[in-house]
C-alpha cells in the first residue's frame, strides 16, 4: 500500500533523502555484512514469561528470527497489506514481531502497552487488524486474556498470536519461531511494485481530537524520522545505543527501532518497571547513548556525573518541553527529541527554545518578498520545514519589522505522513491534518508564532485545544471529559490537572454528583477500570462542585477548576 506522492518520493529519491530498500531489506543487509557482530542487547527481566532467546543477538541472529516468524504469518494465510496490531513492551520480541510483518508484506500498527479495552476497541474499530501480536503476560496484566475479550467484539481479528509461557487456547504461540533451529523458508513475502520503500511500513496510534486516528508511514519516511535523530544525536555504526523507550510511537521506533536499522549500530533494550530497576539498569549500561523520558535525564545525570553518555531526551509534546531538565554539564552530551503531534518529530542540542526553519513559499506572499531566504542548508531543514498560513509579512505592509504573529503549524519534508491509513470504520471522518496543502505540507494540532531576530523561524507553542500530559503521554482534555461524564453517578463532569514533579500533571475530575449515587473517588475508579480505561485516563483526585464552570460557548473554564482545587 502506497500513501506518498509520486512526484514527492521521487523528488526526494533524486536528491538522496531517500531509497530503495525496506526496513527489513536493511536488516538483511547489516546481517549480510556484519554477521556475527553483536546487535542487539536485551538483558531485562521478562516479566510474565521465561527467555527462550539469548541476551545478546547477532545480525545473523535476528534476520533469522525475522524470517521464521515472517514465514509462521504466511503459513496462516496472513496476505499483503493486511494490518497486524503489536502490543509488547521494549524487548526484543516487539522489534521482530515488526520486522517479520514488514517481512511478510503485513502493516504493523504499533498500539501503546498501556492501552485497555476502552481504547483497543476505538483503535480497532478504526484499524480492523486481521491479527493482534501480543505476549502472555507483560507485567502484572494478561494480555492474552485482554485480547482474547477484545477480539470477541472486533469481527475482523481472525488471529492473535503471543509470545511467552502458558500460550492459552486459541492463541497461536510465536516461541518455537525465534528458536535456531526454526524453519525460515518462505519467510519472504510477494514482491512489492515499484520501489519496495515507498510502501506504507509500520503504523502509530495519535490521539487526536478525542479520537485514535492512525498514523502511517513508508520505510522511507522511518528511516527519515530516524536520520533526524542520528544526525543529531551523532550515532554512528560503533555506537551502542540504549533506549527505554516503548516501539509504540514515532519518537520510540525512530529512535530505537529506525537509528538501530539505519546507523548498524548495538541497540541495548531497557525496559524497568519500577523506579529501583531503572536506576540499577541504567546504572550497569556499558552504552554511548541513552534515550530516555526528558523527566527522568536528572536520574541518569546522578548516575554518570562525567556524562560520558550521551543524553537523548524524548519530549511528548511541546508543552512538556523542559531544556533545564537535567542539565547540568555541557549541552554538547545531550540532545532533545520532541514530539509534534505524531506528525513529525525534531531533534537538536542546546536548543532553549522549540524552534522550525520556514520553508520558502512559491506565493506572492512569502518571505523571499519580505527580503529574507530561509537557511535550507542545514540538514535539519532538508528532513523538516515549517509554514504558518496567512502570517507572512507583505513588503510595504504596515506590520513592525520582528513582530510576532501566531497561528497553524504546518509541516513539510521527508518524514512527514501525507494520507490517512485508509482501514476500518468507513464512516470515520478524515482528520484536518491530512487536508491537501501546497508542496505537501500538513497541518498538526500544534500552534506556532512567528520570530523574526535572525533566520526567520517557528517557535512552537501547545496544541490548539487543551491537552494534558501526564507520565509522557498526551491526552486531549476533551476526551477526558467525555469519558467522566459517562459514569452514571455525575449528572456533569470535566476533566484538570496539577502540576506534578515526575509526572508532569496528574489529572483530577471536577464532577457535578447525582443525588443519592456513588459519586466516591473509589467507586469512579472502579467503574474506569471495568470498562476498560487505560490507567494515565484515571483522575488521582475528585472535586465536587454545584455545575462545571463554563464559557457562553460551553467551553470548560479550566482555570476556574484550577482554582477550586488550589483553595
Amino acid at each position: 500500500m502506497i500513501l506518498v506522492d509520486r512526484e514527492a518520493a521521487q523528488h526526494y529519491v533524486s536528491a538522496g533523502i531517500w531509497g530503495k530498500i525496506p526496513l527489513d531489506g536493511i536488516l538483511a543487509r547489516n546481517a549480510s555484512v556484519r554477521p556475527n557482530t553483536v546487535a542487539l542487547v536485551d538483558r531485562g527481566d521478562r516479566v510474565g514469561w521465561r527467555r527462550t532467546i539469548p541476551s545478546e543477538m547477532t545480525w545473523r541472529q535476528i534476520d533469522h528470527m525475522v524470517s521464521a516468524v515472517s514465514a509462521l504469518f504466511l503459513d496462516f494465510g496472513l496476505k499483503q497489506d493486511a494490518i497486524v496490531a503489536i502490543q509488547l513492551g521494549n524487548t526484543a520480541e516487539a522489534l521482530i514481531a515488526h520486522l517479520a510483518a514488514l517481512r511478510a508484506g503485513l502493516i504493523p500498527v504499533a498500539l501503546p502497552l498501556i492501552a485497555r479495552e476502552h481504547e483497543l476497541k476505538a483503535a480497532f474499530e478504526r484499524i480492523a487488524p486481521l491479527a493482534v501480536i501480543t505476549g502472555t503476560r507483560i507485567g502484572p496484566n494478561d494480555h492474552c486474556d485482554l485480547m482474547m475479550r477484545v477480539a470477541a467484539e472486533i469481527l475482523s481479528i481472525r488471529h492473535i498470536f503471543a509470545f511467552g509461557d502458558a500460550v492459552p487456547d486459541g492463541v497461536c504461540s510465536l516461541n518455537e519461531a525465534l528458536l535456531p533451529n526454526a524453519s525460515s523458508e518462505g519467510g519472504n513475502g510477494a514482491p512489492r511494485p515499484g520501489n519496495p520503500a515507498d510502501h506504507v511500513a509500520i503504523a502509530t496510534l495519535a490521539n487526536w481530537d478525542s479520537r485514535l486516528e492512525p498514523v502511517a508511514r513508508s520505510h522511507n519516511q522511518w528511516l527519515s524520522a530516524a536520520t533526524e535523530v542520528i544526525l543529531n544525536a551523532r550515532i554512528g555504526p560503533d555506537a551502542a545505543l540504549a533506549t527505554t523507550l516503548l516501539p509504540s510511537s514515532l519518537a520510540g521506533i525512530a529512535c530505537g527501532l529506525g537509528a538501530w536499522l539505519l546507523s548498524g549500530c548495538q541497540l541495548i533494550l531497557v525496559m524497568p518497571l519500577t523506579s529501583a530497576a531503572f536506576c540499577r539498569e541504567i546504572g550497569g549500561l556499558a552504552a554511548t547513548h541513552l534515550v530516555l523520558p526528558g523527566k527522568l535525564a536528572h536520574l541518569a545525570a546522578r548516575l554518570d556525573p562525567e556524562r560520558r553518555t550521551r543524553l537523548i531526551r524524548y519530549w511528548c509534546s511541546p508543552e512538556a518541553f523542559d531544556p533545564a531538565q537535567g542539565s547540568v554539564h555541557a549541552d554538547t552530551t545531550m540532545t532533545d527529541v520532541v514530539s509534534l503531534d505524531e506528525m513529525a518529530l525534531t531533534a537538536g542540542s542546546g536548543r532553549r527554545t522549540l524552534v522550525l526553519p520556514i520553508a520558502p513559499v512559491d506565493s506572492p506572499v512569502d518571505d523571499a518578498e519580505a527580503g529574507i531566504e530561509a537557511d535550507t542548508s542545514a540538514p535539519q531543514a532538508a528532513l523538516l520545514t515549517a509554514r504558518m498560513p496567512g502570517a507572512m509579512v507583505r513588503a510595504g505592509s504596515g506590520l513592525m519589522p520582528g513582530a510576532l504573529m501566531s497561528g497553524a503549524l504546518l509541516l513539510g519534508g521527508p518524514q512527514v505522513p501525507t494520507a490517512p491509513l485508509r482501514a476500518g470504520d468507513t464512516d470515520f471522518d478524515e482528520s484536518y491534518r491530512f487536508a491537501p496543502h501546497p508542496d505537501g505540507f500538513r497541518e498538526t494540532g500544534l500552534r506556532c508564532r512567528r520570530v523574526d531576530d535572525g533566520p526567520p523561524m517557528l517557535a512552537v507553542q501547545g496544541h490548539r485545544t487543551e491537552t494534558f500530559v501526564t507520565g509522557g503521554m498526551a491526552v486531549g482534555a476533551d476526551s477526558l471529559d467525555t469519558v467522566f461524564r459517562a459514569y452514571d453517578g455525575f449528572a456533569d463532569a470535566a476533566a484538570a490537572s496539577v502540576a506534578d514533579p515526575l509526572f508532569g500533571e496528574r489529572i483530577v475530575a471536577a464532577v457535578v454528583p447525582k443525588p443519592g449515587m456513588d459519586c466516591s473517588l473509589a467507586a469512579f475508579r472502579a467503574y474506569l477500570r471495568r470498562i476498560g480505561v487505560a490507567p494515565y485516563m484515571v483522575p488521582d483526585r475528585i472535586i465536587a462542585v454545584a455545575e462545571i464552570p463554563r464559557t457562553g460557548t460551553g467551553s470548560v473554564l479550566r482555570s476556574a477548576i484550577a482554582t477550586s482545587l488550589a483553595a
